[in-house]
C-alpha cells in the first residue's frame, strides 16, 4: 500500500505545520513551519512566527503585523495572530498539520472570518496519523518525538520549534507505508480532528 508521498492531495499541497500558545499576560503566539514537496522530500520554505504581546496597543500591532486597524479592532489576541499568519498564505492548496489538534482546530473555527485560508485548508492531527501508521497511542505528546529528530526538549518551549518538530514528524510519517491489512482509503480524513469534522458537517 502506498505512502502518503504518493497521494496527490499531499504532494500537490504546501505543508503548514502549526503550533500555538497563549501567554499569561493575554498575548498569543502562533508559528508555522511551511514546507513544499519535491520528489520524495519535503523541504522548508519558511518559518513564520506571529506574536501579539498582551499589553500591545492597536497601533503597535498594526506596525508589527501589517494588518489594518479595522482588521484588529475588537479582536482577541488569538484572532489577530491568526489573521497575521493567514495573510502569508496566498497560494493554496494548503495541508495543515498539528499535534493533538483539537484545541487548534477549535481556534481556527472560532477565528474563521479572520483566517479564511487556514479555515479552508485540510487539517490533520499528527498524533492520530502516528496512531494509524505506527500504533502509537494518540495521547503521546510531541515531546516524545524530540529525540528521534535530534531536537533538544528544552527548545520545545517556543512555538516555532514545536511547529518545526511537527513538520519533521509529518514528513517522516508521510513516507511510511500503512501497516499490512490497514485500509489506506480515507487515511487523511480519519486524521482530521473531531471539531474540524463537525465544522465541515455544519457548513457543507
Amino acid at each position: 500500500m502506498p505512502a502518503l508521498t504518493s497521494d496527490p492531495t499531499v504532494t500537490g499541497a504546501t505543508l503548514v505545520a502549526l503550533a500555538a500558545s497563549r501567554s499569561p499576560g493575554g498575548g498569543f503566539a502562533v508559528a508555522a513551519d511551511v514546507r513544499r514537496f519535491a520528489g520524495w522530500e519535503f523541504y522548508r520554505v519558511a518559518t513564520l512566527h506571529c506574536e501579539v504581546p498582551g499589553a500591545a496597543t492597536e497601533h503597535q500591532v498594526v506596525r508589527a503585523s501589517a494588518l489594518t486597524v479595522e482588521q484588529i479592532r475588537g479582536r482577541t489576541p488569538a484572532a489577530v495572530a491568526m489573521a497575521y499568519l493567514d495573510a502569508h498564505l496566498t497560494q493554496p492548496p494548503y495541508l495543515l498539520a498539528t499535534h493533538q489538534a483539537g484545541p487548534l482546530a477549535s481556534l481556527i473555527a472560532g477565528c474563521a472570518k479572520q483566517c479564511p485560508a487556514l479555515a479552508a485548508a485540510r487539517l490533520l492531527d499528527t498524533a492520530e496519523l502516528a496512531r494509524q501508521l505506527r500504533g502509537t497511542p494518540a495521547q503521546v505528546g510531541l515531546e516524545a518525538y524530540a529525540e528521534q529528530f535530534h531536537v533538544p526538549r528544552a527548545s520545545l518551549a517556543t512555538v516555532a520549534d514545536r511547529a518545526g518538530l511537527t513538520a519533521q514528524l509529518f514528513t517522516s510519517l508521510a513516507r511510511q507505508e500503512p501497516p499490512t491489512g490497514a485500509d489506506p482509503t480515507g487515511l487523511l480524513e480519519r486524521c482530521a480532528p473531531a471539531s474540524r469534522l463537525e465544522l465541515t458537517a455544519r457548513t457543507s
